[in-house]
């Protein structure tokens, strides 16, 4: 089949607006056949195997890579096993950085690039950054489509930064990481701290902290709170809970520092964004 031939599919983003960021979670094995549209793409493999084809040429993408697909480049991608998998997308239109200098520019020195291998600290600043756009076009904020616009030149910077290895020591990342950040996601609500997860992974508390200020680019701290604070975000919207429940449910035993810390990091209290976000 040629390029000509396969399907150019035009994309359609809720209410129209040429953004999308989202998570995916152990999905059920799935492949897509070659088309091409008018998008550009990013693909952050957080957990897994993913094989995607652009332009005819395969990438085996496993944990903390990055795919790259440009407007109009044909491609297609399948999951492989295992069945665990965590994968993180943005697809948006050119024209919403048309405007942006130095975020055209970008685009263009990634246009030779497709896959990137990234390293523990660098994943992580791309995930935040992904899940920072998401919030934004779910909660539509005055203003927000320029917040937008602005967080995806972040985003591009950050990219652009990892191709370069900006900042990053050239030394294999400590694979003990990925298995902390793992149980982590099964564990971020219950009653546990730095010197559990510490004493679970045969480690000091002081190597632990250093270890994820190295590969994660946060504190333990910050990073446990931020799972605590998504997950809250997710059953503020989906759910009927109380906020004191909700609190509760996701590992914070007091209210008071539950609100300060959803305030904190959203910049409205849990139950204005409740009424908000409905």
């Amino acid at each position: 089949m040629t390029a000509s031939s396969r399907h150019r599919e035009k994309l359609l983003f809720k209410d129209n607006i040429p953004v999308i960021a989202y998570t995916r979670m152990n999905v059920p094995n799935t492949s897509y056949q070659p088309y091409y549209h008018s998008e550009v793409e990013f693909h952050l493999i957080c957990q897994g195997n993913y094989q995607y084809t652009i332009n005819n040429v395969s990438y085996n993408l496993q944990d903390n890579s990055l795919a790259v697909i440009h407007a109009n480049e044909v491609h297609s991608y399948q999951r492989i096993q295992p069945p665990r998998c965590k994968k993180m997308s943005l697809i948006f239109s050119p024209k919403m950085i048309e405007d942006k200098p130095t975020s055209v520019e970008i685009m263009k020195r990634l246009k030779p690039t497709h896959h990137l291998k990234l390293s523990e600290k660098q994943a992580g600043m791309v995930g935040l950054s992904i899940m920072e756009i998401a919030e934004e076009c779910r909660l539509k904020h005055p203003h927000w489509k320029s917040v937008v616009v602005d967080a995806l030149e972040k985003f591009l910077v950050i990219v652009d930064r990892a191709r370069l290895n900006v900042g990053e020591k050239h030394a294999v990342g400590d694979p003990l990481i990925k298995d902390i950040l793992a149980y982590l996601d099964n564990t971020f609500t219950e009653n546990i701290s730095l010197s559990d997860i510490a004493n679970h992974f045969g480690l000091s508390p002081y190597s632990l902290s250093r270890m994820f200020k190295q590969y994660v680019g946060l504190g333990f701290q910050k990073y446990l709170i931020r799972l605590r604070i998504t997950e809250a975000k997710r059953l503020l919207e989906q759910t009927d809970l109380k906020v004191m429940a909700v609190a509760d449910t996701v590992g914070f035993g007091d209210l008071s520092a539950f609100n300060r810390a959803f305030k904190l990091l959203t910049e409205v209290t849990p139950s204005l964004y409740r009424k908000i976000s409905l």
